[in-house]
């Protein structure tokens, strides 16, 4: 894997894998199918890390973008889930950004939705992201900034993941004021003593007006699904554990979450 540093770098290689350069020269550092790790870039007062498959000729690259909790910041959440692992077999663009406050507002329309729709303008214009295949996840604060972003920005999102939403600034009346639901996937711990996410994921499949589609058992985990409104798909997974993202990618015998939610995504087609 290439590791390319420093702002200038980071522009060079990145944009000579879009579509509007999708043939690379010969003296740029990213060849088609060569995984790229780029390990920070600035966006406002917001930093953002990313690691890619470089595309072949003429191809877009669907986008996870993957949020952290609270205290923390894109690189604590990039190790802890292991996407890259999963971007690098599967060819799509992960991106892990970073709160200059180190936690994230979780409004539909506050400050931290802007700066991921300016990311998403970002990631679409100079990084070869697909606009229709554009994903967001997150962990805890980070999973309460999903479901609110998935809220206000629900129209440049093919598809959200929250892993142990926490209901901080308070995230339930977001999700109480969504229209239109969209696909959804929410990773919740039977042990977690913060239960507060839960009620905002009861509100959305109120509001969503989601009917239970079937329910299966792994173990030490169950699976609910539902579908809502618009025959909008959501998948619930009540996991052994506590407040933590769960599984990592040499311990998925049980459930890697990364691994499902990429799953899920790509299910949505």
């Amino acid at each position: 894997m290439k590791r390319l540093f420093g702002a200038a770098a980071l522009l060079f290689a990145l944009t000579a894998c879009t579509a509007d350069d999708p043939e690379p020269a010969a003296d740029l550092d990213c060849e088609p199918g060569q995984f790229t790790d780029v390990p920070a870039a600035a966006l406002g007062d917001y930093t953002y890390e990313a690691a890619f498959q470089c595309p072949e000729s003429g191809a877009l690259l669907p986008a996870v973008i993957v949020l952290h909790g609270m205290p923390s910041n894109g690189s604590m959440m990039r190790a802890s889930s292991g996407m890259d692992t999963l971007a690098e077999e599967a060819g799509f663009l992960a991106v892990y950004p970073s709160n200059p406050d180190n936690e994230w507002d979780a409004q539909a329309g506050g400050d931290d939705a802007a700066f991921l729709s300016d990311l998403i303008d970002e990631l679409v214009a100079e990084h070869g992201a697909d606009p229709e295949r554009i994903y967001l996840t997150g962990f805890s604060n980070g999973g309460d900034m999903t479901l609110a972003a998935a809220v206000g920005l629900g129209d440049r999102l093919a598809g959200a993941a929250a892993v142990v939403p926490a209901g901080t600034y308070d995230t339930l009346a977001q999700v109480e004021s969504m229209e239109t639901p969209i696909p959804l996937a929410a990773f919740v711990g039977t042990d977690d003593p913060r239960t507060d996410g839960q009620a905002v994921l009861e509100a959305w499949r109120a509001k969503g007006a989601c009917t239970e589609a079937e329910q299966r058992s792994g173990g030490d985990f169950e699976r609910a699904a539902w579908t809502c409104a618009g025959e909008v798909p959501m998948v619930e997974y009540q996991v052994d554990g506590g407040h933590v993202w769960f599984g990592t990618p040499g311990a998925t015998e049980t459930l890697w979450a990364s691994a499902e939610i990429w799953d899920f995504f790509t299910a949505l087609g």
